[in-house]
């Protein structure tokens, strides 16, 4: 008779398991516990995050991310929107380098020389390539600029590699990378980019990246008029940006001080001029943000449309109107 002898052998030190405490599942009650979303811009721009600000060329979306910096520098409200933390920005320029300090000066001249505590620089950002965007991450690190809030790339279409502009995949793998850069410095990055054939349409290229974004802002120009536009607000809603500002003409001056640097030196004798666009008043609102303030005191319909009439077409006021009650559903337009 055959005896089986089964021997116990030593317990295996089983490997710990691995704790995935970044990615916690939550139910309602752990939910409601988390902190709220941090603002940049209250309402407007994410802390941290990643956008579009775009527009047709010749529209004065540089200069409009200047004047962005310059209230995330100073704390001075965005379209009457607070900011909640103040620091500097960098500028990632793919063109236009040789000419951004007169932009920057224009700025501070323009605003009684208060100093624009902004960085830049010709840099060849390529966000197809995550080794690059390791390379461009560890050159900001050494730069060690305090309070980076915000980062724009200027522009989208030359910081891409060669992708497919149509690609989903190729170019969600670029906003990717934005994200790992705002991960990095827990700041706010915009990309510049332009519009497709039909401007009305939203950006050129991919729709993934409208879907892939937090912010997308699109800018619109009249003569000296520059109207800002929120097309996409993952966290909030998109009324809260709908305003014209002035853009302003300012003939550059040197930084006291400065005279004899060689950028300053060379405009001896040939006055260099620069635009500036006006925060500090908002110029003229749009008629659906007119009529989103105008309920908000408490007027009801008629006397909302009454008073639209007065500055808007029919025409407009009818659209705005009708956006109102497509996305609040809150009132019925009369006939």
């Amino acid at each position: 008779m055959a005896i089986n002898f089964v021997l116990e052998s030593e317990p295996e030190d089983k490997p710990e398991r691995k704790r995935f405490n970044d990615y916690p599942i939550h139910d309602l009650e752990s939910w409601s516990k988390m902190p709220s979303i941090s603002w940049l811009v209250d309402n407007l721009i994410p802390a941290q995050g990643t956008g579009f600000l775009y527009g047709p060329t010749g529209h004065y979306k540089s200069f409009v991310a200047i004047s962005i910096a310059g209230c995330i520098n100073t704390g001075t409200p965005l379209a009457d929107k607070k900011i909640n933390k103040q620091g500097r920005a960098l500028f990632c320029l793919t063109e236009g380098f040789s000419g951004f300090g007169y932009r920057l000066r224009g700025w501070e001249q323009y605003h009684d020389d208060t100093p624009l505590l902004a960085n830049f620089w010709r840099y060849p950002v390529d966000l197809s390539a995550n080794q690059k965007v390791d390379e461009l991450m560890e050159r900001i690190r050494d730069a060690e600029i305090p309070d980076l809030r915000l980062i724009f790339i200027d522009t989208w279409i030359k910081s891409i590699g060669a992708i497919q502009t149509n690609s989903d995949i190729e170019t969600i793998a670029c906003i990717k990378n934005m994200e790992r850069i705002a991960a990095a410095f827990n700041c706010f990055v915009f990309a510049i980019d332009h519009p497709g054939k039909d401007a009305d349409r939203g950006l050129r290229g991919s729709s993934v990246k409208n879907q892939g974004v937090d912010v997308v802002i699109k800018v619109k120009a009249k003569d000296r008029d520059v109207s800002l536009f929120t097309e996409k607000l993952k966290e909030g809603d998109t009324s809260v940006l709908n305003h014209t500002f002035e853009v302003r003409q300012v003939e550059v001056k040197p930084p006291v001080g400065q005279e004899a640097n060689e950028q300053w030196r060379i405009m001896d004798g040939n006055p260099r001029q620069t635009l500036v666009v006006d925060f500090g008043e908002t110029k003229r609102k749009s008629c659906e943000t007119k009529a989103r303030d105008l309920f908000e005191d408490g007027l009801d319909e008629e006397m909302v449309r009454s008073q639209l009439k007065q500055e808007y077409s029919k025409a407009q006021v009818s659209k705005a109107l009708a956006k109102i009650r497509n996305s609040d559903g809150n009132f019925e337009e009369t006939q």
